[in-house]
């Protein structure tokens, strides 16, 4: 990061000079802070990025969440950014450099957070695919053969007398 002198023109007031010049420091802090919170995020996305499809298949999951932890993160970042564009540190060069720096580094990092959630989002897809393919090819226990009528075809008279013997032989406990 370049450094960015504060150039304040003398007024008519000192103590409007250093009021005014401590809130340009204050804000240019600010922005330093954002710029160095972008930074990080980059290192992290570089770590979530740089892992290949087949290693990391079971943590599709888990980069998935950080993707839209940090792309949560990062919206947070801009509404601090575009609150730094009010005030009367907003004409200031070192505060207008420093800004749009950031936004320029925030606009890539959001697209990068995108391209990287899309990437885990189709890997969790193929997952869940894959899962389903492999329950459908399963082959569960078929019990179906136990709804089947057991005398289908047998003559009527004949199942009666063999109904008649079950209940009767049941009935009368004949062993």
């Amino acid at each position: 990061m370049a450094h960015l002198s504060l150039d304040l023109q003398p007024e008519e007031h000192p103590a409007k000079t250093k009021y005014k010049f401590d809130m340009v420091r204050a804000k240019i802090g600010q922005l330093s802070t954002i710029q160095d919170m972008i930074n990080s995020f980059e290192l992290k996305l570089k770590l979530i990025e740089t892992h290949d499809e087949a290693a990391s298949s079971s943590r599709a999951y888990e980069f998935l969440q950080k993707c839209q932890n940090m792309r949560a993160q990062v919206a947070d970042l801009e509404r601090h950014l575009q609150m730094s564009e009010h005030g009367p540190w907003r004409k200031e060069e070192a505060v207008k450099q420093l800004r749009s720096s950031a936004q320029g580094n925030l606009v890539e990092l959001q697209l990068r957070i995108c391209d990287a959630q899309m990437f885990w989002n189709k890997i969790v897809i193929k997952r869940k695919e894959e899962t389903q393919a492999k329950l459908a090819n399963e082959t569960y226990f078929d019990s179906s053969h136990h709804f089947k009528p057991i005398l289908e075809g047998v003559k009527p008279l004949i199942q009666l007398v063999l109904l008649l013997a079950v209940a009767c032989h049941v009935i009368l406990g004949l062993h």
